[in-house]
């Protein structure tokens, strides 16, 4: 009879080892998941469509150190486009098409949380190209501190713009400018990270169309504040050389009106 008990006896543990085993591995195996990077083509008219996939090629081109890539259309209810290989890994997350404002990016974030990051344990750094994706920065900054919590083990990084975007033809030199005036949101440091001033100050904005005039977007000044830029007309002057027929040089002042990022009181002003 104390055979059959013992033997009993170490059946059971034999299941537990195994069972913990077994539970360790599974937990190894989410925390080291593949970096995946996936870029999501939005919704639109007919002939926007192939341009949303070229956007995201070349978002893709930009990315490194990526286990997997790929292109998908854009989903919010579901991850189902997201591999299980990337479980418990880093997902890089692009976007191209249209937004509408900083509500959009919560409604998008909250199903992304609760299975991406609480079930299946990934982490993500979400870059989103469009239009007013982070218009009102602050919206999201208060969503985490007062209205959704996240693990403690993933972070989630949120790079949007605040005004109307270009997308990723920004990076076409000489095109648009210098126009995505971005902000970003980490959650580990629970902060909003705005733009330096310098990086757009007196930069022409959306040259080609003038698209973005009258947009305003917020960055942080030489002395460390919060300063507001707007992309406004104002008329800048420079200093031209002529070499005259006889050796002498001559100068002349031109002035140029063109778009810029500038203080809302240079606006309709001579800059020099």
């Amino acid at each position: 009879m104390w055979t059959k008990v013992f033997r009993l006896f170490f059946f059971f543990l034999g299941l537990i080892v195994l069972t913990h085993v077994s539970v360790q591995a599974s937990e190894q195996s989410m925390k080291s998941g593949e970096n995946c990077c996936i870029c999501q083509t939005g919704t639109g008219m007919a002939f926007e469509l192939p341009f949303f996939d070229v956007g995201c090629k070349i978002w893709l081109a930009q990315q490194s150190g990526c286990d997997m890539k790929k292109t998908v259309k854009y989903q919010r209810d579901s991850l189902n486009y997201i591999p299980r290989s990337c479980d418990g890994g880093e997902v890089r997350l692009g976007f191209v098409g249209h937004w509408n404002s900083t509500r959009q990016t919560i409604n998008f974030l909250e199903p992304l949380i609760e299975e991406g990051m609480f079930r299946r344990q990934m982490s993500f750094d979400i870059d989103n190209t469009a239009c007013f994706a982070m218009d009102r920065p602050n919206d999201l900054k208060n969503f985490f501190d007062y209205k959704q919590q996240l693990p403690t083990e993933q972070f989630l990084r949120f790079r949007g713009n605040q005004v109307l975007s270009v997308g990723t033809w920004d990076d076409i030199p000489f095109a648009f400018g210098n126009s995505n005036f971005y902000a970003i949101y980490d959650s580990r440091s629970g902060q909003v990270t705005y733009p330096n001033c310098s990086e757009f100050r007196g930069e022409v904005c959306s040259a080609t169309f003038g698209i973005q005039k009258g947009q305003r977007g917020q960055c942080i000044n030489e002395q460390g504040d919060l300063e507001t830029l707007k992309c406004c007309g104002a008329r800048f002057y420079k200093d031209t050389f002529r070499r005259l027929s006889r050796g002498s040089d001559r100068t002349r002042t031109e002035g140029i009106t063109s778009n810029r990022w500038m203080h809302p009181a240079q606006c309709g002003q001579s800059v020099n």
